[in-house]
């Protein structure tokens, strides 16, 4: 299977790395909203904490912690 020019096994595989992407770019939010935290970043945090919890059955707790690594 070939997703945006990577190879993966199955599914399975594909999704793993799609919610670490994920993660990670929430990580990267997090970090940029601790610098300077403005409305606009605090929408985009929200809108990919409900992605990470709706796709990718992360609690809000775990949502929490991710912004506090």
């Amino acid at each position: 299977m070939k997703y945006l020019g990577m190879d993966f096994k199955n599914y399975d595989e594909m999704r793993a790395w799609s919610k670490a992407g994920h993660i990670e770019e929430y990580k990267n939010l997090a970090k940029l909203f601790d610098k300077n935290p403005t409305q606009e970043l605090s929408v985009i945090m929200s809108d990919r904490a409900l992605v990470l919890v709706e796709a990718f059955g992360l609690t809000w707790e775990q949502i929490e912690d991710l912004e506090t690594v």
